[in-house]
């Protein structure tokens, strides 16, 4: 059971986990509003023991599910943040923004301390790869800075080596 205070439940599951196991999943416009939640468990019966279970939650940002560029979110021009997360070291995030004029375009990542990001910008067709970038931002974030015609673009951003999570990283377009 999923609740924001101790007395309501928000969501209950039973066995949609792996064998008789619950599993509660909230995507999409199902997905949980930031806050604190309570989680309770307990035996389906009430009349037996486990000898021992394990609790686990996966919070991703709200642009999930963005791995693909068919499913790309789009980002404002005007230098403000959007706070992403790479919930596993596989997640990537494709995200992408118009200019109405040919413009000089500054893209960033940052983050929280030992972050690393991988960033490839791509060119309307989400296939041809114009830059990409490891390091040139704050410590090993990314950090692309080119000048673009009118279009519409693309941008991955994953984990260098996509072998580890990422607690918080922002990704932010500018022009000029």
């Amino acid at each position: 059971m999923i609740s924001n205070c101790s007395t309501v439940a928000i969501e209950s599951d039973d066995d949609d986990g792996e064998g008789l196991y619950s599993q509660i999943v909230r995507t999409g416009t199902n997905a949980l509003p930031a806050g604190t939640y309570y989680v309770r468990v307990r035996e389906f019966g009430q009349n037996n023991t486990l000898g021992r279970y394990t609790l686990s939650v996966l919070a991703t940002d709200i642009y999930e599910d963005d791995n693909s560029a068919t499913r790309a979110a789009s980002i404002a021009t005007n230098n403000t943040p959007q706070s992403r997360t790479f919930h596993t070291g596989a997640d990537v995030d494709w995200v992408r923004f118009t200019l109405t004029q040919s413009s000089l375009v500054t893209i960033e990542t940052d983050g929280v301390t030992g972050g690393d990001t991988l960033l490839d910008l791509y060119a309307g067709d989400a296939t041809t790869r114009l830059a990409n970038d490891d390091d040139s931002g704050n410590g090993l974030y990314s950090r692309i800075q080119r000048t673009l015609a009118a279009g519409t673009y693309f941008l991955r951003v994953s984990e260098y080596g996509q072998n580890n999570s990422l607690a918080l990283s922002t990704l932010r377009v500018r022009l000029g």
